[in-house]
């Protein structure tokens, strides 16, 4: 049975992408390494998120070919499903409404993404990084009629991936002291106030990184000396900041929003900054 990679709070489609990466044998963590300073995210609108492009540039780099199927119908859903061998592992989008074993089933609609793969029988079993369950199982029938989207996985030619951890506390001192964040929130009053919404989506996906990175860290050995990634209130102190802002994007009061959210980042981001600055002190030559 394998064993799952489990995030708690990642967003599942991320957590599918990384387990995949690691059921084919990708050297993952590698692509997490420059996760910290990345700030350009690239919007889904199937599942309206902002999520990670670099790591998904980085995972081609290292082997891990993902090939969307579109899943206009049950027919072309049906269509695709045909062309995967036993085995072939695929990352599946469907309602967690109609997935039998999600806390949401016929309780709450929303998008959720899962792994799996054919079986001997007429089931696919199914892993969902998301809850850390690997020993599941879901109906060929169930899926073609509720897939919206399945994605292929496999592995291709791969091509070296370097990466220097002081490199990247470098560009992530400056990105943190040259964001513009504050700027965008203060202007999400009158007829911009629904904009505060896709900064909060932004937001999820700083978030999201920082779950990487952090994992990033233990592999490497230096998750006991740089411990802000593993503290619970730190991430709390994102997810606060995050909500705040879909709460700036309803609020009557504003003004008064506008503040509490702009220091709650700030606080942060100094936070961070004061982290990277220990990580570079602890490595002199790499001040140079």
């Amino acid at each position: 049975m394998e064993r799952l990679l489990y995030f708690q709070g990642l967003n599942c489609y991320l957590g599918c992408v990384v387990n995949g990466a690691r059921l084919l044998g990708v050297a993952y963590d590698k692509a997490m390494a420059s996760l910290w300073s990345e700030t350009e995210f690239k919007y889904f609108p199937v599942n309206g998120l902002y999520l990670t492009e670099r790591m998904m540039t980085d995972l081609n780099k290292l082997g891990m070919q993902i090939e969307q199927l579109h899943c206009n119908s049950a027919e072309e859903t049906a269509r695709h499903l045909s062309t995967f061998s036993v085995g072939e592992w695929m990352i599946v989008g469907m309602d967690a409404f109609y997935i039998s074993d999600n806390p949401f089933y016929k309780k709450l609609h929303g998008t959720h993404y899962f792994l799996a793969a054919k079986d001997q029988g007429s089931a696919l079993r199914y892993m969902d990084p998301t809850y850390n369950t690997a020993t599941l199982n879901i109906s060929y029938e169930e899926l073609v009629a509720h897939a919206f989207d399945i994605r292929r996985l496999s592995v291709g030619e791969a091509s070296n991936l370097n990466s220097n951890m002081y490199q990247e506390i470098h560009e992530v001192i400056r990105v943190l002291q040259e964001q513009t964040i504050t700027t965008q929130i203060r202007e999400c009053k009158g007829q911009k106030q629904k904009d505060a919404e896709l900064l909060g989506k932004y937001v999820e996906a700083m978030l999201n990184n920082r779950y990487l990175y952090a994992h990033y860290l233990q592999r490497i050995g230096k998750h006991d000396r740089y411990d802000l990634f593993y503290q619970p209130e730190y991430y709390s102190r994102w997810i606060s900041l995050r909500n705040g802002l879909y709460k700036l994007s309803l609020a009557p009061d504003y003004e008064t929003v506008i503040e509490q959210v702009c220091t709650m980042y700030e606080q942060l981001i100094d936070d961070e900054l004061h982290l990277a600055q220990q990580i570079l002190n602890d490595h002199p030559l790499s001040s140079s």
